[in-house]
């Protein structure tokens, strides 16, 4: 992310797990890097997970799973600031997941995305002028708009587009893609499958879609059951 004027990448430590952030301050100046579990108490990440990160209303956020399969927010109100942590699992009633959250800033909202141990789509949400101290929401979009249960192990993937708020993911059992979109907020929730409506193939197995805005279009990338794009 970039986020008052500093570039950051977030990774996980292979030897232990701890979630790191690599910054650059300005174009021309060192990398400089430091270990946000050991200094903040990020908790250790679950195997095979990736952090999440969204920049909201001058705050910075970095979503993750940890061991136990709770959703964490480690966040830095503004640069220069100590970084904090909470779990939104035992805070707010998010459930356990086992895949990577996905994380996206609309309308004011900041939103968190997971699949929980039936495969149920998830939505964790900071309303406007919300800051991560306040509350957030959790609410089950599979249980209360109709998305399908999703593949194990597949991640959802969430962007926003003129105005709409799309959820990405793969079906299980059809391996289909699914559009779960908000048209804006107050709105309902819809679910569509694209690949029964518009012909996208069914996805291999393990792999989820990838989506970027470009020029007013939005795409959906995935990858076939024969490994085609």
């Amino acid at each position: 992310v970039v986020h008052d004027g500093y570039t950051s990448v977030y990774t996980i430590d292979a030897s232990d797990s701890h979630l790191q952030e690599t910054y650059l301050t300005a174009m021309g100046q060192p990398w400089a890097t430091h270990d946000l579990s050991a200094n903040y108490r990020t908790p250790a990440m679950m195997a095979d997970t990736k952090p999440a990160a969204v920049v909201h209303d001058g705050y910075t956020s970095v979503y993750t799973i940890d061991a136990n399969g709770d959703l964490q927010e480690t966040y830095l109100p503004a640069i220069g600031d100590a970084w904090s942590t909470q779990n939104l699992s035992a805070g707010f009633g998010t459930p356990a997941s086992k895949v990577t959250p996905a994380a996206v800033f609309h309308d004011g909202y900041t939103s968190v995305y997971t699949v929980d141990a039936n495969g149920d789509l998830w939505e964790t949400y900071l309303p406007a002028a919300g800051f991560p101290g306040d509350p957030w929401i959790a609410q089950n979009l599979s249980a209360n708009y109709g998305t399908p249960a999703v593949q194990a192990g597949t991640s959802p993937v969430a962007l926003v587009h003129d105005g709409f708020t799309s959820v990405y993911t793969v079906d299980s059992g059809s391996d289909d893609v699914q559009e779960t979109y908000l048209p804006y907020m107050g709105d309902s929730w819809t679910t569509q499958n694209l690949s029964a409506n518009y012909g996208t193939p069914a996805v291999m197995a393990g792999t989820e879609p990838t989506a970027v805005v470009h020029d007013g279009y939005t795409s959906v990338y995935t990858v076939d059951t024969n490994g085609d794009l």
